[in-house]
């Protein structure tokens, strides 16, 4: 799933580059968000990742989007917290992450993942 995704985000935005599973430490200032997050996120931010962060190497490499592939995986209640954590994060830097769910096999091809892809992405566009 993450493969076909990151070929998929490929296709999308040549340009750009796809960081897949990019430490959560790597891409956020922590000292920027620490006063903003509870105790159990700070202890939680230098062990997430991020499963694709997309950034522009013509602009210092800054990151413009964020993903996160969500599955069946993500249902479990220990799932739901760390995603929980993750998005209390995200929040507190101010930035968006776009969750991408494929719900049955045939979702998580290159193909359907453009297209999830491009229908997230659009209303980002200016």
């Amino acid at each position: 799933q993450e493969r076909a995704f990151y070929l998929a985000m490929l296709d999308i935005a040549p340009k750009l580059l796809s960081c897949p599973n990019l430490a959560m430490s790597v891409a956020l200032n922590f000292a920027a968000i620490e006063p903003k997050i509870s105790a159990a996120a700070k202890s939680f931010f230098f062990r997430a990742q991020f499963d694709c962060v997309v950034v522009d190497p013509a602009q210092d490499y800054h990151p413009l989007h964020f993903f996160e592939l969500d599955s069946k995986f993500h249902d479990s209640t220990e799932a739901k917290n760390r995603d929980r954590m993750k998005d209390e994060i995200c929040s507190a830097a101010g930035i968006k992450l776009l969750r991408i769910r494929a719900f049955e096999q045939k979702e998580t091809t290159q193909e359907a993942f453009t297209q999830l892809i491009r229908e997230v992405l659009i209303p980002l566009s200016p």
